[in-house]
């Protein structure tokens, strides 16, 4: 099978999902309890957030685009898929959860920094 054939085929594949669901899920509940001075904290609580309280915990949509990520991650395709066929039981939890972590930010969006005043501030604008 191609790379993006054996994408696909670990992304649909129902234990595959359920590996990424039980990292998301885990991931949003630690994120739940982490230091809100952790950088971009209120974005990943937000996707925290939705992601638990979707259908009850089951992360809805965001599942999906975690299992894309995660199939697309090269040292779980060549764990997982041998001569074509996916093997979810060789795809490692750490790998998962690797997945998961790295690319929490990158769903939940960057951080926002407040621009800089300008200088002088206001009533050097109105001058």
């Amino acid at each position: 099978m191609g790379a993006r054939l054996d994408q696909f085929h670990l992304a649909t594949n129902p234990d595959v999902i359920g590996l990424v669901k039980a990292a998301v899920i885990s991931a949003a509940i630690a994120i739940r309890a982490e230091d809100p001075a952790t950088a971009n904290h209120a974005k990943r609580l937000v996707l925290s957030n939705t992601v638990y309280g979707e259908l009850g915990g089951t992360g809805g949509d965001y599942i999906q685009t975690f299992a894309w990520l995660v199939a697309m991650n090269s040292t779980i395709q060549q764990a997982a898929v041998v001569d074509g066929v996916v093997h979810p039981e060789l795809v490692a939890d750490g790998d998962v959860d690797f997945v998961v972590a790295s690319q929490w930010d990158a769903i939940a969006g960057p951080e926002e920094v407040p621009e800089d005043p300008p200088v002088g501030g206001a009533s050097a604008q109105a001058e």
